[in-house]
């Protein structure tokens, strides 16, 4: 019967060697670059939020800023992270959703229930994040390729 035979060279070796050195180190290095992305795209969104137009004639109550003071990145265990919104008052936590709404949203004229004002809508925060998907996807494949060269190159393969 007629057999085929591989034995392991060198270059065997030395590309187990690189997988089990990206093994150990790719992890980190994904989640490190995730990271990386996630802060400037936080920033673009709260820098979006206080750049929100507000009418000529009203005063100036700091919700914008109190929103982007909200906008932060939480990593989570799995490898990843989030970027999240949250207010520090129970009543206020719709806000920043309210104020991502295409159609806008209402609300009472400082807390005066009888007379409610309605806010045109904008997209600061998921129109921010959709566009910064293409970096995100752009950057984590350049990861992703430079760890197959490094094994690659670590075998002598050619691409």
């Amino acid at each position: 019967m007629p057999q085929f035979v591989i034995i392991a060279g060198p270059e065997f070796r030395k590309v187990e060697a690189a997988l089990a050195k990206a093994d150990a180190a790719f992890p980190e290095k994904f989640r490190n670059r995730i990271e990386e992305l996630a802060e400037p795209l936080a920033g673009k969104a709260r820098a979006k939020v206080i750049g929100l137009p507000t009418p000529s004639n009203a005063g100036s109550t700091g919700l914008r800023q109190r929103v982007a003071e909200g906008v932060a990145v939480r990593v989570n265990g799995r490898g990843g992270v989030r970027i999240t919104t949250s207010m520090s008052e129970p009543d206020e936590r719709i806000i920043p959703r309210g104020l991502d709404r295409a159609r806008g949203w209402r609300h009472p004229l400082f807390g005066n229930r009888d007379h409610w004002f309605a806010n045109p809508g904008y997209s600061w925060f998921m129109e921010t994040m959709q566009d910064g998907q293409g970096e995100f996807e752009r950057e984590l494949t350049d990861v992703i390729e430079d760890t197959a060269r490094d094994i690659a190159d670590a075998g002598g393969f050619q691409p």
